[in-house]
């Protein structure tokens, strides 16, 4: 076994970029489904064998699982991923700003090993794992902000969690079932936010063999079942089509393709949105087709859907009336206090918001405000979001740490400026 060693390790972009405005317009290819590629491939680790992946999405988070799983024994060649053999290698497991890697993996390593440690950046281990530190207790051990360190093994087949939080601690506990070999069960208590990442994780393990029943908020797992090496592809990405979508409405029209028609992505609700709010988008050969249009405000409960609250909060500060964003409060324990990194940018461009008991109001204008410099926080999609509001700004927009973009889409400049967006490397 190797030696082991924390690394630590802290995340800070530095790219300063300007973006003139100027109204997007064309075709562009999303990115493949970071959520769906997380999923794919933690199972086809836990399948003894060899899968094939196709059209795995290149970027920070989802690099950081792929070399978090070689520490179990997992080989990574081309689509191919072949595990023989689960052995941990001793080093600290490195998931840098990954939540969806930690908390997918906390359970895996429960189940198959002795000890693990995690590590990564500040704001990961600043995000809540209370759900797992609730049933596992003493076999959690934070050994400083950036070091995490688990013990196995995972003794209980029953398991109680809060479905108010996070819906990846549901589906990492989902994952990891078929390795305790035992019937198991996971009752979900209150409320069960993002469900439709757990219907997600649910599909991909059918697709690797696994049958999962659900009744009265229960999951249950029978034993007997192994995941089993298959070969599959992952479809675009909905969250970051969104971006896309919303620039075709607010400027010129964009096609956005690479995507199902219908999709178990919770983020596919951006289609609906889009429309609620008047949004001419249409299917149109493998994608969506997004016109300009005059979009009016709405009521948007973002509980299930909290990564499209950046993008969905300026297409809201272009719309006429006042648009109102329901839950939130899950925006604050992202990759930033995204909630309040929002409210932040929306006022220096120029809009009027209230937020009071998990609600914010977003009261629109016909022009964003220009001729400023804004951070993204070090999050990828208000970096994201920012580069789509630029386009109806009065002037340049100076943006802070850019790069934030690597983590989930590090070609999304270069798709931004294909269909007309203008950048200056400052």
């Amino acid at each position: 076994m190797h030696s082991v060693y924390w690394e630590s390790i802290d995340k800070n972009y530095m790219k300063v970029i300007t973006f003139t405005p100027s109204l997007l317009g064309g075709t562009v290819r999303v990115i493949s489904s970071k959520s769906f590629a997380h999923r794919a491939l933690i199972i086809a680790s836990m399948a003894q064998g060899e899968s094939t992946i196709h059209d795995l999405p290149k970027s920070e988070d989802v690099d950081a699982t792929k070399d978090a799983l070689k520490h179990f024994g997992t080989t990574f060649e081309g689509d191919t991923i072949q595990t023989n053999h689960r052995n941990y290698d001793g080093e600290a497991v490195q998931c840098f700003a990954s939540g969806s890697t930690l908390r997918m993996l906390i359970p895996y390593a429960m189940a198959q090993f002795e000890t693990v440690k995690f590590t990564g950046i500040k704001r990961l281990f600043e995000r809540p794992l209370d759900v797992y530190e609730t049933l596992f207790k003493d076999q959690i051990k934070k050994i400083d902000a950036q070091h995490l360190q688990v013990f196995g093994p995972i003794n209980t087949n029953i398991f109680e969690v809060d479905g108010s939080k996070s819906s990846q601690f549901i589906s990492g506990l989902l994952m990891m079932s078929p390795l305790l070999k035992k019937d198991v069960e996971i009752r979900v208590i209150k409320d069960e936010t993002s469900s439709s990442y757990v219907n997600m994780t649910l599909d991909v393990m059918k697709q690797f063999g696994v049958h999962v029943e659900k009744c009265d908020g229960t999951y249950m797992i029978p034993k007997n079942q192994q995941y089993m090496p298959t070969t599959l592809s992952i479809e675009g990405d909905y969250s970051q089509a969104a971006f896309f979508l919303v620039a075709g409405i607010i400027g010129e029209k964009i096609h956005v393709t690479g995507l199902k028609q219908v999709s178990l992505q919770g983020d596919y609700a951006i289609i609906d949105i889009l429309q609620s709010m008047g949004g001419k988008v249409q299917w149109l050969e493998e994608g969506w087709l997004a016109l300009p249009s005059v979009t009016h405000g709405i009521t948007i409960d973002l509980d299930d859907i909290p990564d499209l609250g950046p993008i969905l909060m300026i297409l809201a500060g272009l719309s006429k009336g006042t648009t109102t964003f329901l839950n939130v409060d899950r925006l604050t324990y992202k990759e930033s206090d995204r909630l309040h990194t929002m409210i932040t940018i929306l006022s220096t461009l120029g809009v009027s918001t209230y937020y009071k008991n998990n609600v914010l109001e977003v009261t629109g204008v016909s022009t964003f405000k220009g001729n400023l410099k804004l951070s993204s926080q070090n999050d990828h999609r208000i970096a994201m979001s920012i580069a789509i509001a630029s386009i109806r700004a009065k002037g340049e927009i100076i943006l802070e740490d850019a790069d934030a973009i690597n983590k989930s889409y590090p070609q999304f400049y270069e798709e931004f400026q294909s269909i007309g967006g203008i950048i200056h490397d400052n």
